[in-house]
């Protein structure tokens, strides 16, 4: 049986908002075999929305791809991908994850589920973030 709830949220929002933005946007579900908490979903969830929000502010691409899905037993993935104006320097991406309250946020979020989240940039070449997120127990399932 496969947790089916984190890809059909993003699917939707995916769906919305190729409605309402001049790029291209693709997206890639692969399964989640892993039972989710409400919290990793939820939080997955907010960090796909905040690497879109980014795209749509401030990335002026002309394609982005994202895909989700489960890496094996290690955990959830979110891949995000653009061909935009990307970020010149180390320097430049502690910046824009210091200051920019989006991107910071993903930081931030990622790290309250003990996550970890790499960001691979060069000016003129896009963006590129990976996601994992470890799979956890689900509290509700755990006995005492």
């Amino acid at each position: 049986m496969f947790d089916r709830t984190l890809q059909i949220a993003v699917a939707g929002l995916v769906d919305k908002t190729r409605l309402r933005v001049d790029f291209q946007l693709e997206f890639q579900a692969e399964p989640i075999i892993a039972s989710l908490s409400d919290e990793q979903n939820t939080t997955s969830y907010r960090v796909v929305q905040e690497l879109i929000n980014n795209a749509m502010k401030h990335s002026q691409a002309n394609r982005v791809i994202l895909e989700v899905g489960q890496d094996g037993e290690a955990g959830i993935y979110i891949r995000y991908a653009d061909n935009g104006k990307g970020m010149a320097t180390e320097t430049d991406k502690e910046a824009e994850a210091g200051n920019r309250f989006g991107l910071r946020g993903i930081v931030e979020r990622i790290r309250m589920i003990d996550g970890e989240l790499e960001i691979r940039s060069a000016l003129g070449q896009g963006v590129v973030i990976h996601c994992s997120i470890p799979i956890q127990a689900n509290r509700s399932d755990l006995t005492i």
